[in-house]
């Protein structure tokens, strides 16, 4: 009968905390990526509003 191996508990929590870091991170990037884009049509709305005149 197998034994119960301390180690592979250990690793398989630095392994979820590591995915629960990673989907923070991935949270994050996509919402600085959405501001960042709304900025950049903020940004082409007012350079194409002052051409016209």
């Amino acid at each position: 009968m197998p034994r119960h191996n301390p180690n592979l508990d250990e690793q398989s929590s630095r392994v979820e905390a590591a995915q629960a870091r990673l989907a923070r991170h991935e949270r994050l990037s996509r919402i600085a990526l959405l501001l960042t884009l709304l900025l950049a049509i903020g940004l082409l709305a007012s350079v194409v509003s002052h051409l016209q005149y």
